[in-house]
């Protein structure tokens, strides 16, 4: 039978274009309304009252998660291919998101995701 009788309904796979070193993937977990992304987003934690260290601020280019780092955005070859990446995302039914490095996103995934993904929009 294989893998896409059985989880062609449960998964749903993006191939993220335009960033070739990275290879990345965004995939969406149908029943969980679940979006998983590894390095296109970091959602890192810190307690009230904490700072970004500034070794990670100087490396990521970010002051406030969640954000996208300045090495993923250095690694996008084709900028051309990042806005029909978001709209085809962002038409995908989920709530919650899963990063690669930081917390989960619980809730309101989809409005944060577009707030932060928008620079792919400006990239064109």
């Amino acid at each position: 039978m294989g893998w896409n009788s059985r989880s062609g309904a449960e998964l749903k796979v993006l191939k993220v274009g335009g960033m070739p070193r990275l290879q990345e993937h965004a995939v969406l977990h149908v029943p969980s309304r679940t979006l998983v992304l590894t390095d296109l987003v970091f959602n890192l934690d810190f307690p009230d009252g904490r700072s970004v260290p500034w070794p990670l601020r100087w490396i990521s280019g970010l002051n406030t998660f969640p954000g996208t780092s300045r090495l993923v955005k250095l690694c996008v070859k084709d900028r051309a291919a990042l806005p029909s990446l978001l709209t085809q995302m962002m038409a995908w039914d989920f709530d919650h998101g899963v990063v690669g490095h930081g917390e989960g996103i619980t809730q309101n995934a989809k409005d944060m995701l577009r707030d932060v993904l928008a620079w792919e929009s400006a990239a064109a």
